[in-house]
């Protein structure tokens, strides 16, 4: 009898537990949508569940797309397959309009894997580019100006500064160091920081970093690692990019203030940030059974425990305008 009432208690608190989770999540209203929005999506973010452990369905899944999100997206896919050893996530990089046309053309020509097929963009597209697709919106990622250390003599530099660097022809001295005209981190800096048209973006890399300066005034690089890494070795370069976490792989990058906003959830609630983008994902209408569980799946396990520069669209920002 001991025994029962013991499985019993047992039962009853687990219960009550996932109905306390379960009440926290959806009492909690929307974010934001980027100022960047070009066409009319309706929101299709599958209703946070009672705990954050998936359904575990079988199968593969591809996510393709935005740098800026592949480390949150490969977490979230390392532990969907921890706990469901029948489910097999990759998740390679692009830029965010390369993923999103990967999957769009999959569904518009029939492919067989367009339901395994996840793309991943810093933004909302305009409507035409995201034909035969339904949009999740993840939360808000929040990007950073970097500069090698000890470029600028303080951590923090002006939007007219940051136009005389980026717009060409540049400032002389300095290297804009930029990503290529897809990246989802190009454009919301282009739109929502330097607010002006600064060029087309150069072809081709920049060159390998030998540790010193170099005297052009601009190059681009394909992700955000690579141009982490250029900003590191190069003592005249600046950049611009999404950080996941401490610049611990890059010692000689830092992270610049913005008219004397740095880059913190709190400074975007506030408004006084305007560096950022509400991320999407965009998968076909009629999604496999895997990638319908992981889509339901990782808002749930966003929310307690975010990276430092993502706020998860659970999350309340009133003071920025509508639910992402």
């Amino acid at each position: 009898m001991k025994q029962d009432m013991a499985h019993l208690g047992g039962r009853l608190a687990s219960c009550i537990l996932s109905f306390c989770a379960l009440v926290t999540v959806t009492s909690l209203t929307g974010c934001i949508s980027s100022s960047d929005t070009a066409g009319n999506h309706a929101s299709t973010t599958p209703p946070p569940g009672p705990s954050e452990a998936p359904a575990c369905v079988t199968g593969s899944l591809q996510l393709i797309g935005s740098t800026a999100f592949l480390p949150i997206a490969q977490e979230a896919a390392t532990a969907y397959m921890r706990d469901c050893p029948g489910a097999t996530i990759s998740v390679s990089d692009g830029d965010s309009a390369y993923g999103l046309t990967k999957v769009r053309d999959a569904v518009a020509s029939g492919s067989s894997s367009a339901g395994s097929m996840i793309a991943m963009y810093d933004g909302l597209p305009a409507a035409p580019q995201t034909a035969g697709l339904s949009p999740y919106p993840m939360g808000v990622l929040i990007f950073s100006v970097v500069a090698h250390s000890g470029l600028l003599a303080a951590s923090n530099i002006t939007t007219d500064e940051l136009r005389k660097i980026f717009v060409k022809p540049g400032e002389q001295g300095k290297i804009a160091v930029g990503r290529r005209a897809g990246s989802g981190s190009r454009q919301a800096f282009v739109q929502h920081v330097l607010s002006l048209n600064p060029g087309a973006p150069d072809k081709g890399n920049c060159p390998v970093p030998t540790g010193r300066e170099f005297s052009f005034t601009h190059c681009t690089e394909a992700s955000t690692a690579d141009l982490l890494g250029f900003v590191n070795k190069t003592p005249n370069a600046i950049g611009y990019a999404e950080l996941t976490g401490p610049l611990t792989d890059y010692p000689q990058a830092s992270v610049i203030s913005i008219d004397n906003a740095s880059p913190t959830p709190k400074n975007v609630r506030n408004g006084s940030y305007k560096y950022w983008t509400v991320e999407h994902l965009f998968a076909a209408e009629h999604p496999t059974a895997l990638a319908k569980d992981f889509l339901a799946f990782l808002p749930r396990y966003l929310t307690p425990d975010p990276p430092p520069d993502f706020i998860p669209c659970s999350d309340t920002l009133k003071s920025l305008g509508a639910a992402c």
